[in-house]
């Protein structure tokens, strides 16, 4: 088989796990900056008159006391949604798709998994006490 087949097959693969191991976090501030901070506030900035975004990886949807929902908010409250990286990688992949009938006026999302790896990642700064649960053990012997 070719060499450059080969190595072409592995950049591939393992360059977009490389991209995704180390998120940059000055550009999911910028992102947070450019996209997200006329409607939500984090790190106790002034503004922002959709939910406080501080704390909310880890946060159930649709907790904050007071704020008043869109129903498909409500319904994916009800169903237990928990904004979980992966959760929030999908909202913001096309928030539109991922919840029809949100009321979010971002509806596009970004189309890019760095750039919602950045912006995920800084977010998560902002929500200290979140802890990914961690995988079941496996006992010797059997396959996970």
């Amino acid at each position: 088989m070719n060499r450059t087949l080969v190595a072409s097959a592995l950049a591939a693969v393992l360059l977009p796990v490389a991209a995704q191991a180390d998120p940059d976090l000055k550009h999911g501030s910028k992102l947070f900056h450019m996209f997200c901070s006329d409607c939500h506030k984090i790190a106790n900035e002034n503004g922002g008159s959709d939910p406080d975004l501080n704390g909310v990886v880890g946060r159930p949807a649709g907790s904050i006391p007071g704020f008043q929902y869109s129903a498909a908010m409500r319904a994916s409250a009800a169903a237990g949604l928990v904004w979980t990286p992966e959760n929030l990688d999908a909202w913001l992949l096309k928030p539109a798709n991922f919840m029809p009938g949100t009321d979010m006026s971002f509806l596009y999302g970004f189309p890019h998994e760095s750039d919602r790896q950045d912006l995920i990642a800084y977010i998560e700064t902002f929500s200290p006490d979140y802890k990914p649960e961690a995988p079941a053990p496996t006992q010797p012997g059997t396959q996970p």
